[in-house]
């Protein structure tokens, strides 16, 4: 085995033999203990490995983790009231050197249990740059938690699983250092976006949402990121009409490319009729955007419909002339 060894990934398989896995996994991390110069682990692993995985993975000067965590299939194992502790143990042996983060759960019944591990009092890790994780609200504090709990992240990609009342506010993230954002929503949040975001340096926006997003709450988020000088903006939108357009533009003038996923055009909730392309062209005839200067790349996509992405980007062409366009395919979750 090299000497220089600096990246480990591991993949478990569903295993008949748990006892011989656990033996190899052992004889493995007391292998690669000694290896100073690794950085980086992955992990992908069955939920009922976690008590038994984690405690073997304690390697030094670590500065990169992934974690992905699934049930096996038909496995109705109940969740473990070892494992917060567990998982908070091995962030605090990671804390040290740690700089990037990555926890996926994929079964939302467990969720719940990261983020308690997360959001612990215990876990704080100064030093990490980039997290990316499914958050569970079950506490109003938890953006506060991680804003504490993460100070200096710059790159944060976040799907929030809330089931509370009232909702949590993403006015209550508060990182100063941070320049992407990335939000997977599994569902609308009414009040989400109020207030503002504190994030001053935000550079890149990335919004997906499972319903795309309607007009007033597309408003309410430019206004929550006013202040921000974003210059890398994507978004799911239910509708496309020539206010939002200037809502954009007069929301992010900084812009450099901004990704449109769109389900109608002008009219919500019915299928595409030609005259609604000949009302477009109408409303855009008129329309420029001089304080869109820096804007260099604008990709739409339609979702779920026959809308003829090339004449709608030939309307905007017009409006738009020094820009590049794209019809480019819809991504569901954020890389």
């Amino acid at each position: 085995m090299a000497e220089n060894l600096q990246k480990v990934s591991i993949q478990f398989p569903t295993c008949e033999s748990p006892d011989l896995e656990l033996v190899f996994i052992t004889s493995l991390s007391f292998l690669l203990y000694d290896f100073h110069s690794i950085y980086y682990l992955s992990l992908r692993l069955q939920y009922a490995k976690l008590a038994w995985v984690l405690p073997l993975m304690h390697f030094r000067g670590l500065r990169e983790v992934r974690l992905y965590i699934c049930m096996r299939a038909g496995n109705d194992l109940p969740a473990s009231p070892l494992i917060p502790g567990m998982l908070l143990r091995f962030l605090e042996c990671l804390r040290p050197s740690l700089e990037a983060l990555t926890i996926w759960v994929f079964d939302y019944e467990f969720i719940s249990q990261i983020s308690q591990s997360l959001c612990h009092e215990g876990a704080i890790m100064r030093k990490v740059r980039e997290l990316s994780t499914r958050l569970s609200f079950q506490n109003p504090r938890a953006f506060e938690a991680i804003s504490t709990n993460y100070p200096l992240v710059t790159k944060l990609a976040l799907t929030p699983v809330i089931n509370m009342e009232p909702s949590p506010f993403l006015e209550d993230l508060r990182l100063p250092e941070l320049r992407t954002l990335r939000l997977w929503m599994p569902k609308r949040v009414p009040g989400f976006w109020r207030g503002a975001s504190s994030s001053s340096l935000l550079d890149e926006l990335y919004v997906t949402t499972a319903a795309h997003m309607p007009s007033e709450e597309v408003a309410g988020l430019c206004r929550f990121f006013r202040h921000t000088k974003i210059t890398r903006f994507s978004i799911s939108v239910e509708v496309l009409y020539a206010r939002l357009i200037d809502l954009l533009a007069g929301s992010f003038p900084n812009l450099r490319s901004v990704t449109l996923k769109v389900r109608y055009l002008m009219q919500s909730r019915r299928l595409y009729d030609e005259r609604d392309l000949s009302s477009f062209r109408e409303e855009m005839r008129r329309r420029r955007y001089p304080d869109w200067r820096e804007l260099s790349r604008f990709s739409l996509s339609f979702y779920g419909s026959d809308i003829p992405a090339a004449a709608v980007i030939s309307i905007l062409d017009g409006s738009l002339p020094n820009v590049e366009f794209e019809d480019e395919a819809i991504h569901f979750l954020p890389r």
